[in-house]
């Protein structure tokens, strides 16, 4: 599961640059136009980045507990199923700074691609700390699933080992 689930987050982070090369063509600046976006829209999109990185702090690690007394075998399988649900809100969180910037880059009359770049680099940086399966994701995870006593196997269920 761990090894489908990182398949997953990195496809979803490959996106972003794909995205952004074909928006390099799309918006090229023509000759004398600004290839830099203007610095109000530029915050706008680092004060997104920041919203969005509390938004998923708080949001994106509230995993129902496993119940105390869960067969180890359920316990898993629970757990692995409630830690890809809050991958992909995860997932979907991150990816909004980059979406926006999209979006506004349209808007903008000038240095739209470097609107678009600057959102990318920001949610690529909240998916590898917060969507990447590691330790961080994978920690915070358990401590909200066994926050009943529980055991909650998650790790044993992401890398395919049998419950104990």
């Amino acid at each position: 599961m761990l090894q489908t689930l990182r398949m997953l987050s990195m496809t979803m982070m490959s996106s972003l640059v794909v995205i952004g090369v074909a928006m390099f063509f799309v918006l090229a600046p023509a000759d004398g136009e600004s290839t830099i976006a203007p610095t109000a829209w530029l915050l706008g999109i680092v004060v997104l980045g920041v919203a969005v990185a509390a938004l998923v702090g708080a949001l994106g690690y509230r995993l129902p507990p496993i119940a105390p007394g869960t067969d180890p075998t359920r316990a898993g399988r629970e757990s692995g199923q409630r830690f890809q649900a809050a991958m992909m809100l995860r997932i979907a969180l991150c990816d909004a700074v980059a979406i926006v910037a999209l979006a506004l880059a349209f808007v903008v009359s000038e240095g739209g691609l470097s609107l678009y770049l600057l959102g990318a680099v920001i949610s690529l940086g909240l998916m590898v700390l917060h969507v990447l399966p590691g330790e961080g994701p994978i920690s915070r995870s358990e401590r909200a699933l066994e926050r009943d006593g529980a055991t909650s196997y998650l790790r044993e269920r992401l890398t395919a080992a049998p419950p104990k």
